[in-house]
């Protein structure tokens, strides 16, 4: 069916994580739909998936490959509308079904365990049902182990429900196609001052849109040296 056909136009985005839960480390691979050549259709039920691979630090024959089913759609546990969701050990990840209209239209980004991307919303004029309008654009901000949405520090959880889903999302000021999400680390103002009291909080960005990632700790200049290369 149309609701079922989604398109994948962007680069997933590759990040090892620990789940605390389990321990362990994982390798996610987190991708949204959307059809971009396309971005006024609303026919398909858009998702942002995150899928889990375990083997971050083994290499895997191809008959070892072969004997791992193909992980689908339904094999994701979806956890819009709930704010506290834990993956058991064999799970295969999450998935976040977006509102109808909302798609993923440009590359998602993970920085210090959260994953942020971009939905596009496209509005039409009323005047020209055919031609678009200044569209929504909202940034979605999750944990990339399980989905939940990041409870800043002293703040309590939200209860399950419209307020989970609030609860990830910041509304954008710009319209049209809003690019991916960057990380910007300032130089410290004194460059003779290399300790980590030095440097400036990193900055997040959506094309002029910036904000605070919330590091909870400044990075630290490193320089290095290799010996023996001309």
């Amino acid at each position: 069916s149309a609701a079922e056909t989604r398109r994948f136009y962007t680069t997933p985005d590759v990040a090892m994580f620990t789940d605390k839960n389990l321990d362990r480390r994982f390798l996610a691979i987190n991708i949204g739909t959307g059809y971009r050549a396309h971005p006024l259709d609303d026919s398909a039920a858009d998702r942002f998936y995150s899928i889990r691979d375990p083997h971050v630090f083994n290499s895997m024959t191809q008959g070892q490959y072969n004997t791992y089913d193909i992980i689908e759609d339904d094999d994701l546990i979806d956890v819009a509308g709930v704010a506290d969701t834990l993956i058991p050990a064999d799970g295969d990840g999450w998935k976040l079904v977006l509102p109808d209209g909302q798609k993923v239209l440009s590359t998602s980004r993970t920085f210090n365990d959260s994953v942020f991307f971009v939905t596009f919303e496209a509005t039409v004029d009323s005047a020209d049902p055919c031609r678009a309008g200044q569209s929504l654009n909202r940034l979605y901000r999750v944990d990339v182990s399980n989905g939940n949405p990041i409870v800043p520090y002293g703040e309590s959880v939200p209860p399950d429900g419209p307020e989970a889903d609030d609860a990830r999302i910041t509304r954008l000021e710009q319209g049209g196609i809003a690019p991916q999400p960057i990380f910007l680390f300032p130089s410290p103002v004194d460059e003779n001052c290399t300790g980590q009291e030095c440097a400036p909080p990193p900055v997040a960005c959506v094309g002029v849109e910036c904000f605070d990632p919330e590091y909870p700790n400044n990075p630290v200049r490193t320089l290095w040296t290799q010996s023996g290369v001309e």
